[in-house]
């Protein structure tokens, strides 16, 4: 009998104990991040907060619920995980039942290096809505990129592919989407020939990040045309180092294979060259 009576207070104070832990456990648990939002079209919302409408680069949590307000077969939910594959929770509507709620994983896949970029980017486009998306068309003449600055001249190799002469007039990107963007600064021309290197002088221009327009010759005049791209003006000490980064986030976009819009692939590359730009600027300071 006194046995029992000394067993039952230690019980109570084991049991109390377990209960503590699991609250001080859950939650860490629920916060666990496990993906974000590559591309999202329609009215999503995580269960338990209904009022607010999931969007572009948002955070992802092990374990939470998603489903679908808005009703168009044209919706849509592109998951990509922490490494920014895609993932089989993602939902094409005009393809798939999206009546279903979407369950997120309980874990999350091992950490990287590309999956701290590819963090570092979706983070960005989560914190500036709107921000990389150009509501201009795009052609495919001039790509997004990253070009080489050396002795007031500018090596457009790694971008313009196909012979011919470009006319680019170039703006600094604004520092934020709050801030307005500038005059447009300087005018380059290049010509890219079998075994010309396409080089230009640029007087205006120092290394940064900027957006960019393709002109056309008419008669005596240039035109603007629907060509737009951000590109990466780096400094030739940094120059292999940023490379290899946009690289990287090349490779991204080319794993989803046709699982996400074009106009999806053009924002993520912005924001991984705003990403790089920003990384630069601290590091030159």
């Amino acid at each position: 009998m006194r046995i029992t009576r000394f067993i039952s207070p230690l019980l109570k104070i084991a049991f109390s104990a377990a209960m503590f832990l699991s609250l001080l456990i859950l939650p860490v648990a629920a916060q666990t991040a496990v993906g974000y939002v590559q591309e999202i079209r329609g009215d999503w919302y995580l269960v338990g907060n209904s009022s607010q409408t999931l969007r572009q680069g948002q955070k992802l949590f092990a374990a939470g619920v998603v489903k679908r307000q808005s009703s168009s077969p044209d919706d849509r939910l592109i998951i990509a995980n922490l490494r920014g594959e895609i993932t089989g929770e993602s939902r094409r509507c005009d393809e798939q039942n999206c009546s279903q709620s979407i369950r997120l994983p309980n874990g999350n896949p091992p950490q990287s290096y590309v999956g701290e970029a590819y963090r570092a980017v979706m983070n960005l486009i989560w914190g500036s809505p709107g921000r990389y998306s150009i509501h201009r068309s795009r052609g495919e003449e001039l790509p997004n990129g990253i070009v080489k600055f050396e002795k007031g001249k500018i090596d457009f190799g790694s971008i313009l592919k196909t012979t011919g002469k470009y006319h680019l007039r170039w703006r600094a990107v604004a520092a934020s989407d709050k801030t307005e963007t500038g005059d447009w600064l300087e005018t380059t021309t290049t010509e890219v020939g079998e075994k010309q290197p396409a080089i230009a002088a640029a007087e205006k221009l120092k290394p940064g990040l900027y957006e960019v327009n393709l002109l056309r010759k008419r008669g005596a005049n240039l035109e603007a045309t629907p060509d737009y791209a951000w590109i990466f003006i780096s400094a030739a000490a940094d120059y292999e180092k940023n490379s290899r980064a946009f690289r990287e986030a090349v490779e991204t976009t080319e794993k989803w294979d046709g699982k996400v819009k074009s106009e999806t692939v053009n924002i993520f590359l912005q924001a991984a060259l705003d990403n790089l730009a920003r990384q630069n600027a601290r590091t030159n300071k």
